[in-house]
């Protein structure tokens, strides 16, 4: 999620009535967000990913005006670090797997070496400690069935 603020400056200074005060905050509130719709259209275009960009521009809430200023929320998940990029840090928190803080960010691929043994951790083939396609079991699951 994103919020955008919009603060138009100087309009106090301006001898306006109130309504017309907001009205002027409503319009670039409007404007700004159909700037921020063609981003997201420019970028659709671009990568031609239906899914991600097409859900951020639908996620693009209408302005809420107070005073001279405006919010624009964008709700999309991951759409600030797709739009705005910046670096992906690890939280600190515990693992649900091994229950020790992490400490670092990996995305395992098919050709990855593997991944240490872990106790608990059910082993699969093709690198990374996950097999492709799988899913992670968490400590609970001793791991796939086997066929008898």
């Amino acid at each position: 999620m994103i919020r955008l603020h919009v603060d138009v400056i100087g309009l106090n200074r301006l001898p306006l009535a109130p309504a017309i005060r907001t009205e002027m905050v409503a319009d670039v509130a409007r404007a700004a967000r159909q700037a921020v719709r063609d981003s997201f259209q420019s970028m659709l275009d671009r990568t031609q990913s239906q899914g991600f960009w097409g859900a951020a521009k639908r996620s693009i809430n209408p302005p809420v005006i107070r005073d001279n200023k405006a919010t624009i929320d964008i709700t999309h998940i991951g759409v600030r670090l797709q739009w705005l990029g910046g670096t992906v840090k690890p939280s600190g928190r515990k693992s649900e797997v091994t229950g020790r803080r992490i400490k670092s960010l990996l995305i395992p691929f098919k050709d990855s070496p593997p991944a240490p043994a872990l106790p608990g951790i059910p082993q699969y083939p093709g690198g990374g400690g996950h097999g492709p396609g799988r899913r992670r079991y968490r400590q609970r699951h001793p791991g796939p069935r086997q066929a008898a």
